[in-house]
């Protein structure tokens, strides 16, 4: 049984704060060189048995990039080389994160040895952070650690798993205004869960030896609970300094690993029993008695924090809103069901069974769409009937209003003399003095066989000739 390491480049792509790592093998590569007339090499960063990562300039846009060399034919060359960078590239292409160090561009150099493209970080990985300053609190390392959780959650999502969690590849890069942005670098062992291709042999381990899981030391299948083993090892030795298994020999490690227990944190400061029982259940033997999700183990750490007076992590974003909030119901989810109502007196026989989605379906379908070509022809024979009966109607009230209108009386002959007004000659002139109101009352009636006559205070009048 064999043990693929991670490609012995210790920068692993992105730069540094140190120098280049010394290799074995004199470099076939320098300053200067155009790499498929594209990049040119501007200076190196890291150097191993099977690659080199350098700082290189893109000669179309100007901007400084991390070009990781594959050399064909290396002393360290494990004969998959080629096919492991594309899959890091295709990985870390499907991913889309501030956490996860991006991946621009693939290709080959002129010499055939294929190179990755990534962004240029700068900063220090967390190795370098343990060996320059020592034990961290956890506090401070579980907020330097919750950024590339979340970005592993992205990763298990679409399927990537990393394989080679360790401190050497969680990356602290800062930005020019002296922002922290953890990064997650190096796909190069990562696995795509859903139709990916095993490109290790049976047999052979892939990984760091220090940080694998016990699946991975028996060469079972790996899910997304083989990284968070991994991440609880790193949190392990970022608190303590040291591992939590140990072994004087590579076999005794992996026995430590699959069948010993983990060294546990010491008691004290921080430390409580509470911490203690998450790396526990993070470090247990079964990956069923682990955590499920590197979301469930995020929201495990982000309560510890809270309970311990921290609000953000490293990147300044809320623990609160970011872990610990509930998450949104999607709207697609199904209506819950309506819970039948039982009048009061009701007998608990006859209350009606909430009727399930299923259920009810049948009821609906059982409904006959209306026809709608039917109500046009009923709307159309109305119509039919309208004019008519409009017509006929205004006809009957045009004879109404002819018979019940007053019709004027003929006037009388005059006679040959000046006949006297009679009575109700005289009402009618009263009435008429009194304004047109009052006149407008009572019509007046004039009786066409009544003798004129003459009243005591009427002075007589001549007789108007006929014309």
């Amino acid at each position: 049984m064999s043990v693929v390491v991670d490609p012995e480049i210790s920068s692993s792509g992105p730069s540094s704060s140190q120098g280049p790592t010394s290799g074995s093998g004199p470099s076939l590569y320098a300053s200067g060189n155009v790499v498929a007339e594209r990049y040119e090499l501007v200076r190196l960063l890291g150097r191993g048995g099977i690659g080199q990562v350098w700082l290189a300039k893109s000669q179309t846009l100007h901007n400084e990039v991390a070009l990781k060399l594959f050399i064909r034919g290396g002393p360290s060359d494990p004969g998959d080389g080629a096919e492991r960078l594309l899959g890091e590239a295709r990985a870390a292409a499907a991913l889309e994160h501030p956490a996860i160090v991006r991946v621009f561009d693939y290709g080959e150099t002129e010499r055939g040895d294929p190179f990755l493209v990534m962004e240029h970080l700068k900063g220090e990985s967390l190795e370098e952070l343990l060996q320059r300053v020592g034990p961290l609190q956890p506090s401070r390392a579980l907020r330097l650690l919750l950024p590339l959780i979340a970005a592993l959650s992205v990763a298990h999502g679409k399927g990537v798993i990393h394989r080679d969690i360790k401190p050497a590849n969680l990356f602290l890069a800062v930005d020019e205004a002296q922002q922290v942005q953890p990064k997650l670098i190096d796909f190069g062992l990562a696995r795509l869960q859903r139709g990916g291709t095993r490109l290790t042999q049976a047999g052979m381990l892939v990984g760091s030896p220090a940080y694998m899981s016990p699946e991975q030391i028996r060469d079972k299948e790996v899910d997304a609970r083989t990284d968070l083993w991994s991440l609880c090892v790193v949190l392990h030795e970022l608190v303590t300094g040291h591992l939590p298994f140990a072994g004087e020999t590579q076999f005794e490690m992996f026995k430590a690993i699959v069948e010993g227990d983990a060294t546990p944190l010491p008691l004290g400061g921080e430390v409580d029993e509470e911490l203690i029982a998450i790396l526990r259940r993070g470090l247990a033997k079964r990956p069923a008695d682990r955590f499920s999700t590197a979301r469930e183990l995020g929201i495990a750490f982000a309560t510890w924090l809270v309970a311990h007076g921290q609000e953000e992590d490293v990147c300044g974003a809320s623990l609160r809103n970011e872990w610990l909030r509930p998450r949104k119901i999607s709207s697609l989810a199904p209506p819950t069901p309506a819970i039948a109502f039982r009048p009061p007196g009701l007998p608990a026989s006859l209350k009606p069974a909430v009727a399930s989605h299923a259920a009810l379906a049948p009821t609906q379908e059982a409904i006959p769409a209306p026809d709608l070509g039917a109500t046009s022809r009923v709307r159309r024979t109305k119509r039919r009937w309208v004019a008519p009966v409009l017509v006929v109607a205004l006809c009957g009230l045009g004879y109404v209003a002819w018979r019940t209108l007053p019709r004027a009386e003929e006037a009388p002959a005059p006679a040959a003399s000046t006949p006297a007004p009679s009575a109700s000659t005289s009402a009618t002139a009263s009435a008429a003095k009194k304004g047109p109101a009052a006149a407008s009352l009572k019509p007046p009636v004039v009786s066409a066989t009544a003798k004129p006559s003459v009243s005591a205070s009427a002075k007589p009048t001549k007789p108007v000739p006929k014309h």
